[in-house]
């Protein structure tokens, strides 16, 4: 079975994928949203063994938007090769210690985001 879907891609997946790749005008055309709702501190205080559900010492939320333009090869190129820039111009502002983080934890000291400006129809962020 697993040997048949391989095969024919396009008839397994609706039309969706094939052997072809993506079409180039559908790439261009795709875009994305995305709405998030942050909660956390007004402060950069950190709290010692703070408990997920404990709400009682959140006192910020933010609603944010996400949006862009071709999501798979134009956002998601762009946010690689930033990410890449970030690390290899400012990799001294980054925690020492290195290892799998969250990208908010890894590039928190960086200029990452202003460097997205440039590049606002991969990537716009608008605070709600």
């Amino acid at each position: 079975m697993r040997a048949i879907m391989q095969n024919f891609p396009k008839i397994f997946s609706i039309g969706m994928f094939s052997h072809k790749g993506p079409n180039y005008y559908l790439l261009e055309m795709s875009s994305y949203k995305m709405k998030l709702q942050a909660k956390g501190w007004s402060t950069s205080t950190s709290y010692p063994k703070l408990h997920i559900h404990d709400n009682s010492i959140v006192d910020r939320q933010l609603n944010i938007e996400i949006s862009g333009e071709n999501p798979f090869y134009g956002c998601g190129c762009v946010c690689l090769l930033l990410s890449a820039l970030a690390i290899l111009e400012e990799g001294n502002k980054m925690p020492e210690r290195g290892g799998v983080l969250p990208p908010g934890y890894a590039f928190y000291n960086t200029n990452i985001l202003h460097k997205f400006k440039n590049f606002s129809n991969y990537l716009r962020i608008k605070v709600l």
